[in-house]
This record gives structure tokens, C-alpha cells and sequence, in this order.
């Protein structure tokens, strides 16, 4: 692809084999995981290992595919409205979207943000041009209705309509001659692109794949950079400090049991730590500690959550201890999905104490 990434190619271009239904078309396969967190990398490299057969029948049936490794909003909306550089003017009939999904109904992109129907162009349901939009994604499936506003009444639209695991997503990649439900019966019924090879790796995506996670290996990002993307992520209020380096993220966190339909939120003080700042740590105010605060109890609350403590640090002079939820994270290889979590963890877990110690929303 002329689009690069680390200055790599995001992804791959495969030109049609012989002449077919999809002339003059193009069909992209664009993958939504986090293109730096481990989890997710395995995700997207198990996929490419079972849709080389689906790639080769669109080829074969005259479709130009095009294979992304991070999919965005950008990347999407060019490919939907026919704006792609890559698609060289061909209007897009077909895309297959793999990643996370949301109860929302968002989908979520390599950078960790989140694509919500509403924000696909208005001009790709007026050009009517998309045949099937598939989506191996969470809980989209229960929101076709919306998907299929943004990309018109002609469209098939397919989702998952609850979590499932890749095992899951991958029975649906390979063809089963005693199910008509895979995705190869999509694109024979909607594309007319038979299946003509067995399921089979695509070598060329696995190979960009593995050079775009070697180039991951020395990650390391700064704090003005994580910051910005996990506000984004997070869509919380954030501050950079006025004195020193560090952020203020102010986050949504679920209401209590006792108030069910009261919002509550927490801050999250975010500075770096260590030599050449190697460490971010991540801190959040509880409260004032008094003898009367049951600590065993507040520390079973949190016994579910890895990697973070409640700790007590004196304040100044004859100010009281303070009651805080902390964690700190190494900075190498740190994605901005993993800082957004771990502030989201910090926060959470240091409003569930505040709840159970003083039963009020004091930041």
C-alpha cells in the first residue's frame, strides 16, 4: 500500500486473477486490533492465517482486495466512499472488518479508538455502492439497524450480536461444506466469489505482519504522546499540570449500588518516574485514613484487580495520612490501550474505595 506505518506499508494490494463478477471493484480487508498490544497481535495473526482462501475466490472473481493491518476511520471512509489511493478509483462493494466491539455498537481501530456508525460519510449510503459489510466484532450485531443507515438499504450487514472468542470468530472463516452460515457462503451469495482453494495462510500479510511487530519492540512513547490518545480513547477530561510533566485525567466510573442512576467520576494524577522516565505512575485519591476505616475490607475489594494497591502516604506538617490507589507501568512497549486501561483500572478501583469508605463522589 502507498499509505506506510513505521515506514512500512500498512498493508498489501492483491490484483485480480481472471475476469468475473467484481470487475471494477475492490473489496478490503481491514483489521481493527491494537497493533501494539500482544493480545490483539495474536488475534489479527491467527485471522490471516484462514482468510487466504476468502482473498483468492475475490481475486478470482475480478475483485482488487486490499489487505489493511490498521484499520482507522480514515482508512475506512476512503475505502467506503472510493476515495482509497489504493483502489485506484474502483468503488468499494465489499469490506470485512476484524477487531474489537462494543456494547455501544462502536468497533474499535489499531490506534484503540472507536468507530460509531454515525461517523461514516452520509454520501456512502446516498452512493448505494456497498454489497456486504461484514463486521467480526462484539456486540455489533445488535446494532445493525444503525450500521445499515450509515451504509444503505442495499447493503448486507453482518455482526456479532454478543462476545464470542477467537475461536469463535475463526469457525466463521473457515469453510464448512455442512454450513451455509460461513464466511465464504457470504461472499459466493453477495459477490459472487466461489470458493476455489482450500483454507490457507496469506504468507505475504504474515511476513509485513511480523516486520510491523519487530518494529514494535523498541516502543516507546512518551507521556505527551499516550496522554492525548488515551483522552481520545477514554473521551475523559484531561490537564496537563501546570508545574512538572505530568496529566490530570478526570474519568467516568460506574455509579454505586445505592445510587444506580448517579454519575460518579474520579481523577487520575499521571506523572513519569524513574531515570529518563522509564515508569509512569499512575495516582488517585481516596481520602483521609482513620482508624474507623475498615483497610482489611478495602483491600479484599481490590484483591480481584492485578497491579494495583491502596497504599497510605503521610500529607504535610499535621495533615492526616491520605488513602490512595496507585500503579506504576514500564514505558517500554507501552500502547496507548494499555495506558488507557491502566487509568481506567486506577480510577476505578480508587472510586470503589471512596464509595465504600466515605460513600460520596469527593474527588
Amino acid at each position: 500500500m502507498s499509505r506506510s506505518i513505521r515506514n512500512l506499508p500498512r498493508g498489501l494490494v492483491y490484483e485480480p486473477t481472471a475476469r468475473g463478477p467484481g470487475d471494477g471493484q475492490a473489496f478490503f480487508f481491514l483489521f481493527g486490533f491494537s497493533a501494539s498490544a500482544d493480545t490483539d497481535l495474536v488475534m489479527r495473526m491467527t485471522e490471516i492465517d484462514h482468510v487466504g482462501d476468502d482473498v483468492a475466490a475475490l481475486r478470482a472473481a475480478g475483485y482488487r482486495v486490499l489487505v489493511d493491518l490498521h484499520g482507522d476511520l480514515t482508512t475506512l471512509a476512503d475505502a467506503l466512499t472510493g476515495k482509497h489511493p489504493d483502489a485506484t478509483g474502483l468503488k468499494t462493494t465489499g469490506v470485512y472488518w476484524s477487531g474489537h466491539g462494543d456494547t455501544d455498537g462502536t468497533i474499535q481501530t489499531h490506534e484503540g479508538l472507536w468507530i460509531a456508525p454515525e461517523q461514516i460519510p452520509p454520501e456512502v449510503a446516498q452512493q448505494g455502492a456497498m454489497k456486504l459489510f461484514v463486521m467480526s466484532a462484539c456486540d455489533a450485531g445488535n446494532h445493525t439497524p444503525r450500521w445499515q443507515k450509515a451504509m444503505g438499504p442495499q447493503a448486507q450487514i453482518i455482526g456479532w450480536g454478543a462476545p464470542i472468542t477467537i475461536t469463535r470468530a475463526i469457525e466463521f472463516l473457515v469453510p464448512d461444506d455442512a454450513n451455509a452460515k460461513g464466511f465464504d457462503d457470504l461472499l459466493a451469495k453477495h459477490l459472487g466469489a466461489p470458493r476455489v482453494t482450500a483454507d490457507a495462510p496469506l504468507h505475504e500479510i504474515r511476513e509485513l505482519a511480523r516486520k510491523h511487530e519487530d518494529a514494535l519492540a523498541t516502543l516507546l512513547l512518551s507521556l505527551d504522546e499516550l496522554a492525548p490518545a488515551a483522552q481520545a480513547r477514554l473521551k475523559c477530561k484531561m490537564e496537563k499540570m501546570k508545574e512538572g510533566s505530568g496529566y490530570w485525567f478526570e474519568l467516568r466510573t460506574p455509579p454505586s449500588k445505592d445510587y444506580p442512576n448517579t454519575p460518579r467520576s474520579q481523577v487520575v494524577r499521571v506523572t513519569g518516574w524513574g531515570a529518563g522516565d522509564a515508569w509512569i505512575y499512575l495516582k488517585s485519591l481516596v481520602g483521609p485514613y482513620s482508624d474507623a476505616l475498615d483497610l482489611a475490607r478495602g483491600v479484599r475489594l481490590l484483591s480481584p484487580t492485578f497491579n494495583v494497591r491502596m497504599v497510605l502516604q503521610k500529607g504535610e506538617a499535621n495533615d492526616p495520612e491520605l488513602i490512595f490507589v496507585d500503579m506504576l507501568v514500564r514505558r517500554r512497549r507501552l500502547d496507548m490501550v494499555t495506558f488507557a486501561n491502566s487509568l481506567l483500572s486506577v480510577a476505578v478501583n480508587a472510586d470503589k474505595l471512596e464509595d465504600l469508605f466515605f460513600g460520596s463522589d469527593k474527588r
